[in-house]
């Protein structure tokens, strides 16, 4: 489905989310996920459909498979593509 609204240019921003990562002086890993960003926007003023509607976009979310993403570290650059699900691995 992603790469259908990527050929006809309907494709919503994207949302990195980084997950724990670790690493140490010489080495660094990360890893995430590239979703299409819901926008979601909550507010104190949302009737029972709006809450309702914001929870089922935070659980359905749309992977962005084949994405780059890129890396920029004082004197280095790494890029990586994404999976078919979303994930990457730096």
């Amino acid at each position: 489905m992603a790469r259908l609204r990527q050929r006809l240019g309907i494709m919503d921003t994207f949302q990195l989310v980084p997950y724990r990562t670790h690493g140490t002086t010489g080495k660094i890993y990360l890893s995430g996920g590239v979703l299409e960003d819901e926008k979601l926007a909550a507010s104190k003023a949302d009737n029972l459909f709006d809450k309702l509607l914001n929870m089922y976009k935070r659980f359905e979310t749309d992977e962005v498979p084949g994405a780059t993403v890129q890396l920029n570290l004082p004197g280095e650059q790494q890029q990586a593509t994404t999976d078919k699900e979303g994930y990457v691995v730096l």
